[in-house]
């Protein structure tokens, strides 16, 4: 079993690089995974890196992986204020209105 930092540090590298190469809903998988299993305190660690993660994610999917990178982001701790908390908010709109949520 890896130690914590060691852990959170591989599994963030690992969303980082999937979102690099465009495979946003892997990326959202492994944040996803480790906010599951090592709990939220995962993203509070790296708060930046998560939220820049999914807001990636936002912008490019669509369906059912857009309402996953949905829940993802309102996983998050603290989504609703600090760095990038904005452009966070903007981009779940924007994919809550192509999944289908009334725009107003």
């Amino acid at each position: 079993d890896l130690p914590w930092s060691m852990w959170i540090d591989l599994a963030l590298r690992r969303a980082r690089v999937e979102t690099f190469l465009g495979r946003h809903d892997v990326a959202i998988a492994v944040l996803g995974d480790a906010m599951r299993f090592r709990g939220t305190s995962f993203c509070t660690q790296a708060a930046t890196t998560c939220r820049r993660i999914v807001i990636a994610a936002l912008r490019a999917l669509d369906g059912k992986q857009a309402i996953v990178a949905l829940e993802t982001f309102l996983a998050l701790p603290g989504w609703e204020r600090g760095p990038w908390a904005v452009e966070a908010a903007r981009a779940a709109a924007e994919a809550s209105s192509r999944v289908g949520a009334p725009v107003f």
